[in-house]
C-alpha cells in the first residue's frame, strides 16, 4: 500500500507562503531564455481560454522594447497564473496557500503537473509511508518533497550536482524532517567530474563525461563546475542503510552510469526503480538490458504519463503479466492503461 499524501504539503512550494511576493515562485523558476518563451506561450493560451484580452495577450506576445509595461497587464498574468497554479496544486492534493504572482512560474506550474498531478514516476503507487528513497538528480526539489509526504515516516536522499540548484533544493526542502539534501552527483565511480551548465536553460545540466555531452555542440552558452561524484552503492554502505525502496533517476543520459554503480544495491534491497527513458535513442535498449543483467527478475514498463519513464520491479501487480527482463528479449506488460507507451 502506498503512502498517505500530507495534506498539509505547504513545503512542496516551500517559499510560497506571502501573498504578492514573486520571489517566493522564482525559487523554483531560476531565471533562463525559456521563462520568456513560455511567458509568450501562457499569454495566448490565456487568451484562448478568455482570461485574457487580446491587448493584454498581445503585450506578453510582442518583444518587450515594442511595448511599455504597466500594472494592470501585470495583474491580468498574474491573475491567470495564480488561478492555473490554485488548479493545479487543487488536483494534486496539496494545501498551500495562493499566492498573486507577478508572472513567471511557468516551469513551477509544468514540474508541478508532471511529478505530482501526473505523478509520472508512479510515486503514489510504490512508495509506502516508511519507504527509503533516492532521488538522483533532484533538481529543485519537487520529487523529493512530493515523495517526502508519502513517505512521512521513511526518508529521502536528494542528490543534486549543481550548487546554485542544490542551493535551491536546500531551501524548498529545509522544513521537511525526513529529506536530505546531498550536493554530490552519482556515477559509476567515486571521485569528482564537471558538470556542464547551461546559462539559458534550466534543469538541462549534465557531466562532462556523460553520452549527451558528446553529442552536443560546444557552446559559449555553456560553462563547467567542478562536482564530487559517489555512487549508490558507497552512499547506501556509508549510511548503513537497511533497505532501499524506491530509486528515481533523472539525470540527463547519465542513468546507465548510476544504475552500474547501484548494482549491489539492487541486488541486495530489489527497490522500485524509476528512470527516464528519453535522454538517448538506445535508453529503451540499453537501460532494460543493463537493469536485466543485474537482476533478471525485474519486469518493466515504459510509462508516458508525461515524459517517458521505465519502471522496474520485481512483482507486478495484478492484471499485468508476469514477464521477466533477459538480456534484450524485453517482456511487454499486458492490460489497457492509459500512461502505458504503445
Amino acid at each position: 500500500m502506498a503512502g498517505v499524501e500530507n495534506k498539509n504539503l505547504t513545503a512542496t512550494v516551500s517559499c510560497i507562503k506571502n501573498s504578492g511576493e514573486f520571489k517566493k515562485l522564482a525559487i523554483f523558476t531560476p531565471d533562463s531564455f525559456w521563462r520568456k518563451v513560455l511567458q509568450r506561450k501562457i499569454a495566448i493560451v490565456a487568451w484562448l481560454e478568455g482570461a485574457m484580452s487580446f491587448k493584454n495577450a498581445v503585450f506578453y506576445i510582442l518583444p518587450h522594447k515594442l511595448t511599455s509595461r504597466n500594472s494592470v497587464k501585470h495583474d491580468a498574468m498574474a491573475k491567470y497564473i495564480n488561478l492555473k497554479l490554485k488548479k493545479i496544486v487543487e488536483k494534486s492534493g496539496l494545501d498551500i496557500e495562493s499566492a498573486d504572482v507577478p508572472y513567471g512560474p511557468s516551469e513551477l506550474i509544468n514540474l508541478l503537473e508532471m511529478v505530482i498531478v501526473k505523478d509520472q514516476y508512479r510515486a503514489r503507487d510504490f512508495i509506502k509511508n516508511d519507504s527509503i528513497i533516492i532521488d538522483a538528480g533532484a533538481n529543485v526539489g519537487v520529487f523529493s518533497v512530493f515523495a517526502g509526504s508519502l513517505a512521512d515516516s521513511g526518508q529521502v536522499f536528494a542528490f543534486e550536482p549543481v550548487l546554485r540548484t542544490y542551493q535551491t533544493l536546500v531551501k524548498n526542502v529545509q522544513k521537511r524532517h525526513n529529506i536530505v539534501a546531498l550536493h554530490s552527483a552519482l556515477g559509476a565511480k567515486t571521485g569528482t567530474a564537471d558538470v556542464v551548465i547551461s546559462d539559458k536553460i534550466s534543469g538541462g545540466n549534465y557531466l562532462a563525461d556523460s553520452e549527451k555531452n558528446s553529442k552536443t555542440k560546444p557552446s559559449n552558452l555553456f560553462k563547467k563546475e567542478l562536482t564530487a561524484v559517489t555512487t549508490i552503492d558507497e552512499f547506501v554502505e556509508s549510511r548503513k542503510l537497511s533497505r532501499v525502496d524506491f530509486i528515481k533517476i533523472d539525470a540527463e543520459s547519465y542513468e546507465k552510469q548510476i544504475i552500474k554503480g547501484a548494482k549491489e544495491t539492487i541486488k541486495k534491497f530489489k527497490p522500485v526503480l524509476a528512470l527516464s527513458a528519453y535522454h538517448l535513442k538506445d535508453d529503451k535498449d540499453k537501460i532494460p538490458a543493463l537493469v536485466a543483467s543485474i537482476d533478471p527478475a525485474y519486469n518493466y514498463e515504459l510509462s508516458c504519463r508525461c515524459e517517458e519513464v521505465f519502471i522496474f520491479r520485481r512483482a507486478w501487480s495484478v492484471g499485468f503479466e508476469q514477464n521477466q527482463l533477459s538480456g534484450t528479449n524485453l517482456g511487454k506488460i499486458q492490460g489497457a492503461r492509459s500512461d502505458v507507451c504503445q
